[in-house]
Formats: C-alpha cells, sequence, structure tokens
C-alpha cells in the first residue's frame, strides 16, 4: 500500500510540473498543501467530538463506513472513465487575475 501512496505522489506531483504554466506553480502547490494539511486540524476535532458521545468502536465504524461510501463515490464519479491526462497546458485556458490585469492595460 505505501509503494502505491508513493508512487501516486509521484505521478500526480509529475504531472503538476508538466501541466501548469510556471507563473502559477507556487500558488496551485501552496493551495494543494493548505487542503491537505488543513483537513487534519478538522478531522481530528470532528473524531473528538465523535468520540465522546459514541466511544472509539463506534466511531471507528463511522469512519470505516465513510471512507466505503468515499470510495463508492470515487468509483462512480465520471472522473474514473477518463484515462489519459491532458499533454500540456494550452495558453489562454486558464486565466489569472494578473494576466487579465495585464492584457486589460495593453488595449
Amino acid at each position: 500500500m505505501m509503494a502505491g501512496i508513493v508512487a501516486s505522489n509521484v505521478i500526480i506531483v509529475s504531472f503538476r510540473h508538466s501541466y501548469c504554466p510556471p507563473e502559477m506553480l507556487g500558488c496551485i502547490t501552496a493551495t494543494t498543501l493548505f487542503l491537505n494539511f488543513g483537513t487534519i486540524p478538522i478531522g481530528a476535532l470532528l473524531g473528538g467530538d465523535m468520540v465522546a458521545p459514541l466511544g472509539i468502536r463506534p466511531t471507528m465504524w463511522l469512519v470505516c463506513l465513510g471512507i466505503w461510501a468515499t470510495s463508492g463515490l470515487l468509483l462512480a464519479a465520471p472522473l474514473r472513465r477518463v484515462r489519459d491526462l491532458p499533454l500540456s497546458w494550452a495558453p489562454g485556458s486558464v486565466r489569472s487575475g494578473r494576466g487579465r490585469a495585464r492584457r486589460d492595460s495593453q488595449r
């Protein structure tokens, strides 16, 4: 299982570096890390709030049920049918606030 996690991290980061425009890579990486690590304290608080009235064992079963349900949602999602990643980023397909300001000031 750990080898799969390591391999998926390498694939995701490699794709992000090859697909995202270089000037946005820092923002995209920071946002991804914020979303990934920012949810850890929220989960800890929710877990603690569930353990107090329910106990440890029922809370763990609810967490297992939640993980199973989330897996089912991901398997049913339309992204499951997507087999290939995009090859490159097309300029103009993603607009940043800075890019619009530059284009508007050049008119």
